[in-house]
């Protein structure tokens, strides 16, 4: 969506940026809550919550790119070669955009893996935390311990009051 907003621009740029920031602007926890509730407790509410929740951020970075990359040399050269709008979308700008975008898509994995850990359901989220929690300093430990049965007992009220019948 990003990057067919900053090349097209004009109104379809004025509608993906509109919805981004809709979506930026609601707080993603609740928006995820709704969308688990809609859809019921399990791992597929999950990942479609956390899909729908963390988009936001990728398109306006790829939009940003997009219109920084779009007056370059050798865009305007592929224009004048007679490229279509696709075609240098995908062979000119693409290309010169992802590493913005790989690194946004690796620091989100890192969310997403600690929202699994979260749930407390998944073996490679609880290895994870479990690993970070060994690089810590011994004193460290039982705070961070503390901090993380208060956050489980907080979510499994938020899933007794969401989720009654579960």
């Amino acid at each position: 969506l990003g990057l067919t907003a900053g090349y097209w621009g004009g109104w379809w740029d004025d509608v993906v940026s509109g919805l981004t920031n809709l979506m930026l602007a609601i707080p993603s926890l609740v928006f995820a809550l709704a969308i688990m509730a809609i859809l019921g407790p399990g791992l597929f509410s999950l990942v479609v919550a956390l899909g729908l929740t963390s988009w936001s951020f990728s398109c306006r970075i790829a939009r940003a790119q997009v219109l920084s990359l779009k007056s370059q040399g050798y865009v305007q050269a592929a224009r004048v070669l007679g490229y279509g709008d696709i075609r240098i979308m995908a062979t000119q700008l693409l290309p010169n955009m992802l590493g913005p975008l790989i690194v946004i898509a690796t620091l989100g994995m890192g969310g997403a893996v600690l929202a699994e850990a979260l749930r407390g359901e998944s073996v490679a989220a609880n290895t994870y935390a479990e690993a970070v929690m060994n690089l810590l300093p011994p004193n460290a430990r039982p705070v961070i311990e503390r901090q993380y049965a208060e956050i489980r007992s907080v979510q499994h009220e938020l899933d007794e009051i969401t989720f009654p019948a579960a």
